[in-house]
C-alpha cells in the first residue's frame, strides 16, 4: 500500500525482483512523506502488499535527529517484511518494515537513497472452504 499522502501520485504494484529505493517528496509532488519508487521511474510511487519480502542492499539506516544524516540508530539487519500499523488512527503514517530481528520502523523513518530488492510477494489468502451447492431432484431440468 501507499501511505495516505502518496495515494494521489503515480504508482503501481510491486513485482518481484523489483530494484527499489527509498524516496522523499522531492520525487513526489505535493506529498509530505517518503516511499518506494524504482530508479528507472523516480517519480511513480511503488506500493507493497503487507507481507511483502524485500532485502536491503545494505544494512537499514533510519533517519537522524531532525532528519540529519548521523543517526544514533544502528540495525544490522538486511530483511525485512513490509506491513501497516496504527491503521486505527487516520492522517498517520501507516507503511512500515519489520526487520528480520522483530524491530518495527515506519517506512517514512528510513534514509533516502536506501536499495532494496523484493524478494516475494505475499500469498493470496485462501478463501474459507465452501462446500459445493447441491441440487435437488426438483431443480434438475430434463
Amino acid at each position: 500500500m501507499c501511505d495516505y499522502s502518496l495515494e494521489s501520485q503515480k504508482s503501481r504494484a510491486a513485482r518481484i525482483g523489483d530494484e527499489l529505493m527509498t524516496k522523499d517528496f522531492y520525487n513526489f509532488p505535493n506529498s509530505l512523506t517518503r516511499g518506494l519508487c524504482s530508479p528507472d521511474a523516480p517519480n511513480v510511487a511503488v506500493w507493497l502488499l503487507p507481507g511483502t519480502e524485500l532485502k536491503f542492499r545494505k544494512p537499514v539506516r533510519r533517519r537522524g535527529l531532525f532528519g540529519m544524516l548521523l543517526s544514533l540508530w544502528q540495525n544490522d539487519s538486511y530483511m525485512a517484511r513490509f506491513r501497516q500499523i496504527n491503521l486505527e488512527t487516520a492522517y498517520r503514517h501507516h507503511d512500515a518494515i519489520e526487520m528480520d530481528n522483530g524491530q518495527v520502523i515506519l517506512l517514512h523513518e528510513l534514509r533516502i537513497g536506501q536499495a532494496a530488492t523484493v524478494l516475494q510477494l505475499p500469498v493470496k489468502p485462501i478463501s474459507a472452504h465452501v462446500e459445493p451447492k447441491r441440487t435437488v431432484a426438483s431443480e434438475l431440468v430434463l
